[in-house]
């Protein structure tokens, strides 16, 4: 799929500069950068700061407009996680973002986006065991989204279950993403245009209940 510049395994100044590197064509970019900044920048205000605060961006204008990219895929993961699952706790601290540089996804392969969210989930704590079946509802929705700016949802049943009747009790992994993707003006051997992915992804653990008939 590419590699992952995450916050995981970075600095903030770090992504930026890496993605800042990659782009070869950069009012082609910008134009892309800005088109996901005003897409994914949520409706309603969201009670949570952006990563990237005025102070923490480089004087470079490339870089301010990597980062506000960011912020608005942030915002919109989290703004979305709220508004599709209420009853879910979604802890500020369980959130991944940052740029997927090279991207050039393959149909059926996971491997890329699987390693990336079983660190995801083994640095939250949230079951870092069902990184692949997330892969395999994320990663196709990525790739059908055409270069337009989307975000997306879906759950994931952990193996934690409890019946008291009447009630089943499941408990679930919740995840939400945000995605730009974005022409960074490379063209690579085979003579294919470059591009690269801004992201965020929020997770948290919740259960669901029904009733046993």
């Amino acid at each position: 799929m590419g590699q992952f510049a995450s916050i995981i395994s970075l600095t903030k100044k770090e992504i930026l500069t890496l993605t800042e590197t990659l782009i070869t064509d950069i009012p082609t970019a910008t134009e892309d950068l800005n088109l996901i900044t005003t897409s994914l920048k949520p409706r309603i205000k969201v009670s949570v700061p952006p990563p990237f605060a005025e102070s923490d961006l480089p004087d470079s204008s490339l870089s301010k407009t990597i980062g506000k990219a960011i912020d608005s895929a942030c915002l919109e993961s989290r703004y979305l996680f709220n508004a599709v699952f209420p009853s879910v706790v979604l802890p500020e601290k369980n959130n991944d973002y940052g740029v997927v540089l090279n991207y050039a996804p393959v149909m059926g392969d996971f491997k890329s986006l699987t390693n990336q969210l079983s660190l995801f989930l083994t640095d939250k704590n949230l079951q870092p065991l069902l990184a692949g079946q997330l892969a395999k509802q994320l990663q196709p929705q990525v790739m059908a989204s055409g270069n337009t700016p989307s975000a997306t949802f879906g759950r994931v049943a952990t193996p934690n279950l409890s019946i008291a009747d009447p009630l089943i009790t499941v408990e679930y992994l919740f995840w939400v993403a945000a995605f730009g993707i974005f022409r960074t003006g490379t063209i690579n051997a085979a003579g294919v245009p470059g591009y690269a992915v801004v992201y965020s992804c929020s997770a948290a653990i919740g259960t669901l209940q029904s009733i046993i008939k």
